[in-house]
């Protein structure tokens, strides 16, 4: 993970050297020369290059973290699995045993461990615009900072909406397995005293059970995802609006605000993954919670879940 963070940072330094760089080429179409536009053009095209090879490795690295924390957490599933016993084992349903292997384990990788590496890299985003908008104008920086911040108290607004709905989804979700689970292994039962249409009433309730309570959770999370979004671009507006007006008066270059520009819009993207971050968070908290408990992880498994190497 250390070749990773190595690699995110060259990102996160050409990004924001890449802002600087569209500025000076308004600042040299602007001024009408000729001689530098070429120079400053071949500099925008070189650092988009590094940008797309450093993001291309960054990529591959964290793809070999995600895949070792997941190979990971399923042995420790199917160790906890077999040290049950006869006892444990038949107290807890086989369809909870299936959602939790083919539902629940897949969204841990997707919502958890494959935020890792991308929250490394965007914190070392936020660190380097920020201290680009710093060196160019302090109050604005400020000003960028507070304001664009507002989107990632969204989701605590929504919070207990968020992980009731979403504890309500895998409870009917290990329901509906375990009742799909049932029908397959009961076949010749139902077939031979006729009861299919019985079943297929039972399957028709849970499943649209399971559809309403998905339908809870979607909701729920696009109004928290629509809310953030909407504060988020209310607040790069301002920004712009208040650099417009720097502009005007002298306080800033033409091509600084080009570049100011291109460093808001790089910081709102980490600000609102995190926003969204958050919301998966606290969507997922009964699925981890559930997951940790089954498998009883120990505190050195947890830290190798989150520490692994590439």
């Amino acid at each position: 993970m250390l070749i990773g963070i190595c690699v995110a940072i060259l990102q996160m330094l050409t990004l924001t050297q890449l802002q600087f760089i569209k500025g000076s080429v308004l600042d040299a179409a602007m001024q009408k020369n000729m001689s530098l536009l070429p120079q400053v053009l071949l500099k925008l095209c070189a650092a988009m290059v590094i940008m797309s090879v450093l993001e291309y490795v960054f990529s591959i690295i964290n793809c070999i973290f995600i895949e070792k924390c997941a190979y990971r957490l399923r042995e420790l599933f199917f160790e906890a699995f077999l040290k049950r016993s006869y006892k444990e084992y038949f107290t807890v349903p086989e369809g909870e045993l299936i959602a939790k292997y083919s539902k629940e384990l897949s969204i841990i990788e997707n919502n958890c461990f494959a935020i890792v590496g991308v929250a490394v890299q965007r914190l070392l985003q936020i660190i380097c615009i920020t201290a680009a908008l710093f060196y160019l104008n302090i109050p604005l920086a400020l000003f960028s900072l507070v304001i664009l911040s507002i989107p990632l108290f969204v989701p605590r607004i929504f919070q207990k909406k968020l992980s009731k709905s979403s504890e309500n989804k895998i409870i009917n979700i290990e329901t509906n397995i375990g009742i799909v689970s049932g029908i397959l292994s009961s076949f010749e039962v139902i077939k031979n005293f006729g009861i299919a249409k019985n079943i297929i009433e039972r399957f028709k309730k849970s499943n649209k059970t399971l559809m309403a309570a998905e339908n809870r959770y979607e909701k729920a999370y696009a109004v928290s995802a629509g809310v953030s979004f909407a504060v988020s671009l209310g607040s790069q507006a301002c920004i712009m609006i208040i650099t417009g007006v720097n502009v005007y008066y002298g306080y800033l270059k033409t091509g600084d605000f080009i570049t100011i520009a291109g460093l808001v819009a790089s910081l709102k993207v980490p600000l609102f993954w995190i926003s969204g971050m958050f919301q998966k968070i606290i969507a997922t908290k009964p699925i981890r919670k559930s997951i940790f408990h089954f498998i009883e992880i120990e505190e050195h498994d947890r830290k190798y879940l989150l520490t692994a190497h590439d």
